[in-house]
């Protein structure tokens, strides 16, 4: 008889703070939040109400950082989810993707917000 291999995806309903249910997966891919914390994936960032500072944990994003002199350059740039960075290198230690040169100006990106 062969073995039987079961795939389950783990769905989790969270409610924080009076909101709507948090429905996330459990899926590991990591991303900073602003207040510092390391989320499991985008999902548990939104649902904790945080803003993004990265798509990878925090402790990675500023190790990176302590790689470039300050500052690495003078060009802000504008990466998706609407962020600006005060460099392209500072952009890529937060592995966010390049929108245009120069601060975003409150626009949102084409990337699932």
């Amino acid at each position: 008889m062969m073995p039987r291999t079961l795939f389950a995806l783990l769905v989790v309903i969270v409610v924080v703070n009076g909101k709507d249910p948090c429905i996330c997966t459990a899926e590991y891919d990591p991303w900073c939040g602003e207040e510092g914390g390391t989320y499991s994936n985008l999902c548990w960032l939104k649902c904790a109400g945080d803003e993004i500072e990265g798509h990878d944990t925090c402790e990675n994003i500023e190790e990176c950082l302590k790689a470039y002199p300050e500052p690495p350059s003078e060009n802000e740039v504008c990466a998706e989810y609407g962020i600006t960075f005060d460099s392209i290198e500072e952009m890529e230690c937060h592995n966010l993707s390049f929108v245009h040169d120069g601060e975003c100006d409150g626009e949102a990106s084409t990337t699932d917000q």
